[in-house]
């Protein structure tokens, strides 16, 4: 809880910075290919990899939560 602040600010600036960063790759990937197909498989690869982060960090938690009780 001590860190929750540092955390949440930085989630929060690389959510920005991808916010940045997706609008001009996905403009690059349209001039590219003269479709908006590619960007689509990118963000679907870009929410799988989220999903499976977000499914370990509760996972990390649970053990790390343990281990604290443990002590």
């Amino acid at each position: 809880m001590a860190d929750l602040g540092k955390v949440t600010g930085t989630i929060t600036s690389l959510e920005m910075v991808g916010g940045t960063v997706g609008a001009i790759v996905s403009g690059i990937l349209f001039d590219a290919t003269g479709s908006f197909t590619s960007t689509w498989i990118v963000c679907l690869a870009c929410s799988v990899a989220m999903l499976v982060f977000l499914l370990a960090s509760e996972l990390i938690a649970a053990k790390l939560r343990a281990s604290v009780a443990g002590e």
